[in-house]
C-alpha cells in the first residue's frame, strides 16, 4: 500500500471525496441505474407515507381535544401534500437531494406536530411522536446507498430526538439516551441493509453489462444490437420516422493478424470501436457485430444522412494510424448502408446492409455502398 505521505494532496482529497460521497462503491457506468432505482423507491415510499400520515387522522380524532386537533390536522395535511409533491417531481431531482428532502419534510412535519402538542398527556404523546425518528431512519434500509451516505442521511431524522428537549426545555435523562442508543442501532442496521442492496445491484448490473457488451471493445455486442434494432424498427414503423443501418468491416484484417499478431489485431479492433463511439450521436448505437464487423444503428436518419455518416467514419478511419509496440498500423473499412423500408423487418434490413457491405468489398474496399 502506498504510504499516505507519498500521495499528492489533490489525490488524497480526491480519494477522501470519493469515499465520503460513496462513489468509490459504485462504478461510473452503474450510477445512472442506481439513481433511477433510488428515485423510484423514494417516490413510492413518499406516496405510502403520505397515505399513512392522512390515515392517522382518525386516531387523532379519537385521542385529541378539538383545540389540539385543529393545531395538528393542518400540519398533517401539509406534510402529506409535501410528500406527494416530492413523489410527483422525483425524477427532476437528483437522488441524493430527493432523499434529503423527503427526510427533511418528515422532520419538519413531525417536529412541528410535536411542538404543537407539548401540552398533551404523556401516553398519547409517546404513541404519536416518540417513535417518529425511529420510523424515519428505518426507511433508509429500502435504499441502495453506500453505508457512509446512509449514516450521513441518518443525521437528518436525528433532529426528531432533539426537538422535544429543545421545545420543552427537558433534560437528557436515561430514557433519552436509551432512545439515542436505539436510534444508532437502527441507523447502523439500515445502513448495512442498504449497502448490501447496493453491492447486489452493482453485481447484477455488472453481469447484465457483461452479457450485453463485448469484452474487448466495450461496445454493445450482437445480442444487444439486435435487441435495440428491434425496438427502433417498431418505433420507426409506429411513428413514421426513418431508420438506417451501417455495416462496417475492417479491410484485410486477417493480414493484420498474420503480420502483426493477434494482440495488435485486438488493438486495431479497440481503436475502431473508440472511433465509432466518438463519432456517433448519443441516440445512435455502435456495436461489435462479430469478428471484425461493426454495426451502427441510426434512428431518425434517412439514406442521405446515413451515407454522410458512413463516409465521415470511413474517411476518419482511413486517416487513423493505430500505435502498436512495433510500429503503426494503417487501416481502412468497407461500409454498407441501408434504410428501413415500409413493412420491412429487421432481418431483411440487416441482410440488405450486409449485401451492400460485400458490394463495397467487391468494388475494391475502402468505400461505402448503399443497399
Amino acid at each position: 500500500m502506498v504510504a499516505l505521505t507519498r500521495l499528492p494532496l489533490p489525490r488524497l482529497l480526491h480519494r477522501f471525496d470519493a469515499w465520503w460521497s460513496g462513489r468509490v462503491w459504485v462504478p461510473r457506468i452503474h450510477r445512472a441505474q442506481q439513481g433511477r432505482l433510488i428515485q423510484e423507491r423514494v417516490a413510492t415510499l413518499a406516496r405510502m407515507l403520505a397515505a399513512l400520515v392522512v390515515g392517522w387522522v382518525p386516531l387523532d380524532l379519537y385521542a385529541l381535544q378539538r383545540e389540539e386537533l385543529m393545531r395538528v390536522l393542518p400540519l398533517r395535511l401539509l406534510l402529506a401534500v409535501a410528500l406527494l409533491a416530492l413523489a410527483r417531481f422525483a425524477t427532476r431531482l437528483s437522488p441524493v437531494n430527493l432523499v434529503r428532502l423527503v427526510l427533511w419534510a418528515q422532520v419538519a412535519g413531525f417536529g412541528a406536530m410535536s411542538i404543537a402538542l407539548e401540552s398533551m398527556h404523556a401516553s398519547v404523546m409517546h404513541l404519536n411522536y416518540t417513535l417518529a425518528p425511529f420510523l424515519v431512519v428505518a426507511q433508509l434500509a429500502a435504499l441502495p446507498l453506500p453505508w457512509i451516505r446512509s449514516l450521513r442521511a441518518a443525521l437528518i431524522p436525528a433532529w426528531l430526538l432533539v426537538i422535544p428537549l429543545a421545545s420543552a426545555d427537558m433534560e437528557a435523562d436515561p430514557p433519552f439516551w436509551r432512545g439515542v442508543w436505539l436510534y444508532g442501532t437502527i441507523a447502523a442496521i439500515a445502513a448495512w441493509v442498504g449497502h448490501s442492496q447496493l453491492r447486489l445491484l452493482v453485481d447484477l448490473l455488472g453481469a447484465r453489462r457483461d452479457a450485453l457488451h463485448d469484452a474487448l471493445t466495450g461496445l454493445p455486442n450482437r445480442r444487444a444490437a439486435e435487441a435495440r434494432l428491434a425496438v427502433e424498427r417498431a418505433r420507426a414503423h409506429r411513428g413514421g420516422a426513418p431508420l438506417s443501418l451501417l455495416m462496417l468491416d475492417i479491410d484485410h484484417f486477417k493480414r493484420v493478424n498474420d503480420r502483426w499478431g493477434h494482440a495488435d489485431g485486438d488493438r486495431v479492433l479497440a481503436a475502431v470501436a473508440r472511433l465509432l463511439a466518438r463519432e456517433v450521436r448519443e441516440c445512435d448505437l455502435a456495436a461489435r457485430f462479430g469478428g471484425e464487423e461493426f454495426l451502427v444503428v441510426l434512428p431518425d436518419s434517412g439514406p442521405r444522412e446515413a451515407l454522410d455518416v458512413a463516409e465521415r467514419i470511413r474517411a476518419l478511419i482511413e486517416r487513423t494510424r493505430v500505435d502498436v509496440p512495433n510500429g503503426r498500423i494503417g487501416i481502412t473499412v468497407s461500409i454498407g448502408a441501408a434504410t428501413l423500408r415500409s413493412n420491412e423487418d429487421e432481418a431483411t434490413l440487416l441482410a440488405r446492409a450486409d449485401a451492400a457491405l460485400y458490394r463495397a468489398k467487391a468494388a475494391g474496399r475502402n468505400r461505402t455502398e448503399a443497399g
